[in-house]
C-alpha cells in the first residue's frame, strides 16, 4: 500500500515538474512576443506616419478585408481543434478505467476515504465430511467503524439440516474477538476472526487484486463496472482467502491447506464513487485430513452500504467484563 501510494507521488512531482516547466517557457514565449510585438508596432507607427493619408486609408481597407476574408475558415479551425482535443481527452480518460488494474486502485483510493460502513448477505453451504452432510444458511449483518483500532459489531443466524437455528453475535476490534453463543460470551484474538471474515474487502484487499488484474474481467454496465474473477486451487486460495490465511487448529488446518478448489469471485463497483457495492463468492472443493475427507459447496452475496453513515462504535463494557477468554 506504501509503495502504491509512493508511485502515485511520483507521479504527481512529475507531473506538477512538467506543468512548471511549461508555465516558465509560456512565459518567456509570451514576453519574447510583446516585447517583438512592442517593437513592430513602433516601427508601423513610425511608417504610416511618413505616408499619405491616401496610402494609409487604402492600407486599413487592405487589412479589413484580409481579416473579413480569412475569419470563418480560421475560426472553423479553431473549433474542430478544440473538439478534437476534448475528444482525445475523454477517450484517455474512458481507456484508463477500462482494465480492471485501474479500476481496482481507484476504488482501493475510495475506499481509503470510507470511515464507516454496512455490509450484509448470505452465504449458503453444503458440506459433506464423512459422509455426513450438512447444509447451512447463513444470514450475516455488520456495522463496522474503520480507522486506526476497526471495530465491528456483527449479529448471525444460522439456519442448519441438523439441528435448530442459532443466534449469534460478536464484536471485534484489533485487541479482542468477542463471540455470543447461547447467551454467554466468550473472548479470543482476533486473529481467530479472520476464518469468518473474508466477506470483508477492504482497500488494501482491492490493492492486493490489483496486482492480479490480469486475472479478472471486465463488465461496464451502466452505473457499475463488475469484475469476474474465476480459478483453481492455491491460485484461489491465495487471492480470494489471503495467502496468509490463519486457521483456527489442526483439523481445520489439514482440511484447508490439502483442499482442492475451483470457484469464481464477482466484485460489483460504483462508477460514481467507486465504492465497492456488492460481491459474489461461489465455490466447490473436496478435501482431505487426518479427520477424514470432505466435499464443499458454497455460496456467498453481500452487499455494502451507509459509506460514512456511523460516528462512534464501541464494544460494550458489559461484554467486556463477562467475557470467559479461550486461547
Amino acid at each position: 500500500m506504501k509503495k502504491l501510494v509512493g508511485y502515485i507521488l511520483i507521479g504527481i512531482t512529475l507531473l506538477l515538474m512538467t506543468a512548471c516547466s511549461e508555465e516558465v517557457m509560456n512565459d518567456k514565449t509570451n514576453k519574447n512576443t510583446v516585447e517583438e510585438t512592442d517593437a513592430t508596432s513602433e516601427e508601423d507607427n513610425e511608417a504610416e506616419a511618413e505616408q499619405p493619408d491616401d496610402d494609409v486609408e487604402t492600407n486599413e481597407k487592405t487589412k479589413q478585408q484580409n481579416n473579413d476574408d480569412s475569419s470563418p475558415s480560421d475560426q472553423q479551425t479553431n473549433v474542430d481543434e478544440t473538439n478534437k482535443k476534448e475528444t482525445n481527452q475523454n477517450e484517455d480518460a474512458t481507456a484508463k478505467l477500462t482494465g480492471a488494474a485501474a479500476i481496482l486502485r481507484k476504488s482501493s483510493e475510495a475506499m481509503q476515504n470510507v470511515e464507516s460502513l454496512y455490509i450484509g448477505g448470505t452465504t449458503v453451504s453444503d458440506a459433506i465430511i464423512n459422509d455426513v452432510e450438512r447444509i447451512e444458511t447463513i444470514h450475516i449483518n455488520a456495522d463496522m467503524m474503520i480507522g486506526e483500532q476497526n471495530t465491528i459489531h456483527q449479529t448471525v443466524k444460522i439456519e442448519a439440516n441438523d439441528k435448530s437455528d442459532s443466534n449469534m453475535e460478536m464484536y471485534l476490534n484489533e485487541e479482542m474477538y468477542y463471540l455470543k453463543e447461547n447467551d454467554k460470551w466468550i473472548s479470543m484474538e482476533p486473529e481467530y476472526a479472520v476464518n469468518n471474515l473474508y466477506n470483508t474487502v477492504f482497500d488494501e484487499q482491492l490493492s492486493f487484486y490489483s496486482d492480479y488484474s490480469s486475472l479478472f474481467q471486465v463488465t461496464d454496465e451502466e452505473e457499475h463496472y463488475i469484475l469476474s474473477y474465476s480459478g483453481t486451487d492455491e491460485e484461489f486460495k491465495e487471492i480470494v482467502f489471503g495467502a496468509d490465511q490463519k486457521v483456527l487448529n489442526d483439523f481445520f488446518r489439514d482440511f484447508y491447506h490439502n483442499m482442492k478448489i475451483t470457484g469464481t469471485y464477482e466484485l460489483t463497483i460504483d462508477k460514481q464513487t467507486f465504492y465497492l457495492k456488492n460481491y459474489l463468492l461461489e465455490y466447490e472443493a473436496t478435501t482431505s485430513g487426518t479427520a477424514g475427507k470432505g466435499h464443499i459447496y458454497e455460496k456467498s452475496a453481500f452487499s455494502y452500504s451507509n459509506f460514512n453513515a456511523y460516528v462512534e462504535l464501541i464494544v460494550p463494557q458489559e461484554v467486556r467484563e463477562s467475557a470467559e477468554h479461550v486461547n
